[in-house]
């Protein structure tokens, strides 16, 4: 039996969440109507109404939906919670009464609870009357953040959400001094990982201030190649001590210095491109040139650039010294990156599974990510993604009015246009041009397809010349799609509403059917599953695109499958499964295929028609009319 409060009743709602009032009663010894006049009670006392009420009982809401199915994880976290700030073990009977919970209960809460830990190598050991939780420091100190993280549900790691939750220290203060002592020492830290860095220290002194928890871990001698890192590391820890009293012994200084290593790199490139070897180790260099070759068999495409490199080398050297240190780099921009730019998306998985046969050990989701932004930044810097427009603009050369308007198009068009010629008498012969675009500032024959602007190009002239380059970009796509359909899709790599319960089993039936059809070998299914395992190929809108890393398709093939109710795959649930097989003969077309399907199917219209298609033919009307202007 225990004592009704407020307090008590509150703890209790929040551990066991839905419970009825029949039950509370008989736990607290009260009458069902004191149950309620208590919770009437504590809910007036607050702004916004604490505990809920239901037909089946009362709870406290976490979220914007309490089930029954979160009473068992509460309670299993609630318990880890209480048993990771313990310096010594507990009394499980005393333990039981708190969580207010039997034996029996807290033994099946401690065996679930252990399940989870394992992932972090913890465990709560129970020994004759007592409860303890047992592991590394460091380890404890990763579920902490792990359930921060997962708390605040966060698209990104605000500096205002760790202060919040840590709001006995000044954030700002301490994000200021870090980037200054970094800056001083040439180390560079981007803004996705800056605030982690951060969480990782405040939950040091956190657990070093309470109980004087410190890691114990011995680190071996600190490289010179580390020596950067160190001093920032102490510079950091001399902050700390001289502005919270809390002082960081040599193995959290260690600790830091090699969290630094996996976080930063040094600011000066044009130093680095001096003496490669002072400053990234001959591992990474090597390895850096061996995926760089491989992206360029596999998909024939070369990113032959020396500073994107060098940073690719870095980067890979900061992401081999994490993985060692089983440390990740949170990247709260993994769902955006991979919807709006999949085939990026798509060369860093290949990337990271170049990396895990290397190192043995799986890559996080989230250093994928990283690895797009590296090759996303090299693509856009080198336009790899632009087709540019050739056009041939006339206008008479009345001072100098055609060298004006050619730049002042050309500021304007500059990513999608090119002036591959330019007409300035009024009689020059046309017929012959052969370019996809004519622009004129002059009225030309009917029998000529132009687009006709003023010589001053206003914001009307832009308008007019945007449509027509849409228009043929259109067209240009809309070729490229039929030349696709006619070449690698056919009427029986189509179906229509053909359901099962996970995307394991319709992986299955897909795969078993290519190599019925003789398309793909019997180990197709395997390479698929293992693409998948690495990230899940559903891309937004609806879209899933399963496909090998390996190219050795029998025969390049589309296999479109498409499902009127939604199918959960992973996290998303899609309608359009696409499974592409690609033969290593044309595996120059990968990237056209890839992005030709994500650009057809990235509007709601399109992916409606699609769905409501009966046959293989209305469907093939449907993919060609997607890039109708």
């Amino acid at each position: 039996m225990k004592k009704l409060s407020e307090e008590q009743l509150i703890k209790y709602l929040q551990i066991n969440g839905l419970t009825s009032s029949s039950q509370l009663a008989q736990i607290f010894a009260v009458s069902t109507r004191t149950i309620k006049n208590y919770i009437k009670k504590i809910n007036e006392h607050v702004t916004e109404k604490l505990i809920h009420a239901t037909s089946k009982g009362y709870y406290i809401a976490k979220t914007e939906t309490q089930t029954i199915s979160t009473r068992e994880t509460s309670r299993e976290k609630i318990l880890t919670e209480k048993l990771i700030y313990l310096l010594t073990p507990i009394n499980k009977y005393d333990l039981a009464e708190e969580l207010f919970v039997s034996l029996s209960t807290l033994e099946r809460t401690i065996s679930k609870a252990n399940n989870e830990l394992s992932k972090f190598h913890l465990k709560i050991v129970n020994h004759e009357n007592t409860v303890q939780l047992t592991g590394l420091e460091e380890q404890k100190r990763v579920w902490i953040r792990e359930q921060f993280y997962h708390e605040t549900s966060a698209e990104f790691l605000h500096l205002a959400t760790i202060q919040a939750s840590f709001y006995g220290y000044d954030l700002d203060a301490l994000k200021t001094m870090i980037t200054r002592i970094l800056n001083e020492n040439n180390l560079y830290i981007n803004g996705y990982t800056l605030n982690s860095i951060i969480l990782h220290i405040v939950v040091a002194m956190e657990r070093i201030y309470d109980n004087n928890q410190t890691i114990h871990t011995v680190v071996s001698e600190i490289d010179e190649r580390l020596a950067a890192e160190h001093r920032s590391a102490i510079a950091i820890a001399t902050y700390i001590q001289h502005t919270y009293d809390i002082q960081l012994k040599e193995t959290e200084i260690s600790y830091m210095t090699i969290l630094l290593k996996s976080k930063t790199t040094l600011l000066n490139y044009a130093e680095i491109k001096e003496d490669l070897k002072d400053y990234i180790a001959d591992e990474s260099i090597q390895l850096a040139h061996q995926i760089l070759q491989k992206i360029n068999d596999a998909f024939l495409l070369s990113l032959d650039d020396e500073d994107f490199f060098i940073k690719f080398s870095l980067h890979l050297q900061n992401l081999l010294s994490r993985n060692r240190e089983k440390q990740v780099a949170l990247n709260p921009m993994t769902k955006e990156i991979k919807e709006n730019y999949p085939l990026v998306y798509d060369l860093a998985v290949f990337v990271s599974n170049e990396l895990e046969e290397y190192l043995g050990s799986k890559i996080a989701e989230d250093e994928i990510t990283y690895l797009a932004f590296h090759i996303g930044a090299y693509f856009e810097h080198a336009k790899i993604n632009q087709s540019k427009i050739f056009a041939t603009l006339i206008c008479p050369s009345y001072y100098d009015m055609h060298v004006d308007l050619s730049e002042k198009i050309l500021a304007s068009f500059d990513d999608t246009l090119t002036l591959k010629k330019i007409i300035t008498e009024v009689d020059a012969p046309i017929s012959n041009l052969n370019q996809e675009l004519i622009i004129s500032s002059i009225p030309l024959p009917d029998t000529v397809d132009y687009v006709k602007i003023t010589p001053f190009f206003n914001e009307r002239d832009k308008n007019i010349l945007t449509k027509s380059i849409k228009k043929i970009n259109f067209g240009k796509q809309q070729l490229k799609m039929k030349k696709v359909i006619e070449q690698y899709f056919s009427k029986e790599l189509f179906e229509k509403n053909r359901h099962y319960e996970s995307k394991y089993q319709l992986i299955h039936h897909m795969t078993n059917h290519l190599v019925d059809l003789k398309r793909v070998n019997q180990t197709f299914e395997e390479e698929i599953l293992r693409r998948e395992d690495m990230s899940s190929t559903s891309f937004g809108n609806g879209l899933a695109m399963p496909h090998s890393m390996e190219m050795n398709a029998l025969k390049t093939s589309l296999y479109f499958v498409i499902n009127e109710e939604p199918m959960l795959w992973d996290e998303e649930y899609v309608q359009i499964i696409v499974m592409i097989a690609m033969n290593t003969s044309e595996r120059k077309e990968f990237r056209k295929i890839f992005n030709l399907i994500i650009e057809s199917l990235d509007n709601p219209e399109t992916i409606d028609s699609l769905l409501k298609a009966d046959s293989y033919e209305e469907f093939v009307s449907c993919l060609v009319d997607s890039f109708q202007f």
